[in-house]
């Protein structure tokens, strides 16, 4: 109604009718999906100045081969948000469809609800999941939760790597996590962009994480003192480490491990495996930001060792959130 009150009010002949003959013919109806989003406010510009709006839908493809098609609904009455179809290589497909807080994700070939999880300012609230007496009885195995969380990771680097990706982040909660070198089923997640407040809430320090992660990247950069773009990430990544643990904050405190050490004790500047920060905003959450320096995310393998870092550090935590945190500006 609102949508049809703004066309009518400014006579957008443009906007598509239904052909005559049908029962709504002559209505206003929505443009087709892969459409652009019209921003409708009351001074809306026109002409050559105009910026166009931005795309309802969007389809990527990663290095890898894995697929995301992303939709986004500004008003209608989807039952979600955002929604996320991310499809790996081989062909496994996980839908994440986010509402408010709140955030269902699926299975992508039969729609079965895997898990809802919502967000909250001190933890995840995962809602018991109840299959319907003819569905099939999903395995208690693994190899769902797995997949679900590799996608997951992908579709977090794909959103943090946005123009508009800052405060991206990945909840987990494991109270029962058995630190293998897997996830486990008990493991809710959640995948989605949070509000500045929301992000404040959750991790007081992003912003100074942010900050430091963007001074060191220009003046490391602007040296010049490096054979190549590893060689320079891992600088990047030694220098942010050094900045933070000189503060000896027991609440924040970088983890760096590299490929190896020289005999004298000094750091081979090549093959950085990880860099994380943590800050410990409660006793029972950790906030784990990676220092992004290159396109790529988190591995499955990596997202587990960092928080089993994360674990050793500050024992007590059960809530994890991830962030990744790249130099809102690269110098030239």
């Amino acid at each position: 109604m609102r949508l049809q009150r703004q066309l009518q009010a400014k006579n957008w002949e443009t906007q598509p009718r239904a052909p005559a003959g049908q029962p709504n013919g002559g209505e206003w109806v929505p443009a087709p999906i892969g459409a652009q989003w019209a921003s409708f406010q009351e001074d809306r510009p026109s002409g050559p100045s105009r910026q166009d709006p931005p795309a309802l839908t969007d389809s990527t493809t990663l290095e890898d081969g894995t697929r995301i098609l992303s939709i986004r609904v500004h008003a209608g009455r989807q039952p979600f948000d955002e929604q996320h179809t991310v499809t790996a290589p081989g062909g496994g497909r996980r839908i994440f469809e986010t509402s408010g807080e709140t955030q269902t994700v699926r299975d992508g070939k039969t729609g079965e609800v895997l898990s809802r999880t919502t967000f909250t300012p001190t933890g995840l609230v995962a809602e018991p999941i109840v299959q319907q007496a003819f569905a099939p009885a999903l395995p208690l195995i693994a190899a769902p939760v797995i997949a679900t969380f590799e996608l997951g990771l992908q579709l977090l680097t794909y959103l943090s790597a946005r123009e508009d990706g800052y405060g991206t982040v990945l909840g987990l909660t494991a109270q029962e996590y058995k630190f293998g070198d897997d996830p486990q089923m008990s493991m809710p997640m959640w995948i989605g962009r949070l509000s500045q407040a929301q992000l404040d809430d959750a991790c007081p320090r992003n912003g100074e994480v942010q900050a430091i992660v963007d001074e060191v990247t220009a003046r490391v950069t602007a040296q010049g003192v490096y054979a190549n773009a590893t060689q320079l990430g891992t600088m990047i990544h030694i220098e942010i480490a050094r900045i933070i643990n000189e503060n000896r904050d027991p609440n924040f405190v970088a983890e760096l491990i590299l490929a190896e050490r020289r005999e004298n004790g000094d750091y081979i500047l090549f093959g950085s495996k990880r860099a994380d920060v943590f800050e410990r905003p409660r006793i029972d959450t950790v906030c784990i930001y990676d220092p992004k320096t290159g396109r790529q995310g988190w591995t499955p393998k990596q997202a587990v060792d960092s928080v089993k870092a994360a674990k050793r550090e500050f024992p007590e935590a059960m809530r994890f959130i991830m962030i990744q945190v790249r130099p809102r500006k690269w110098p030239k």
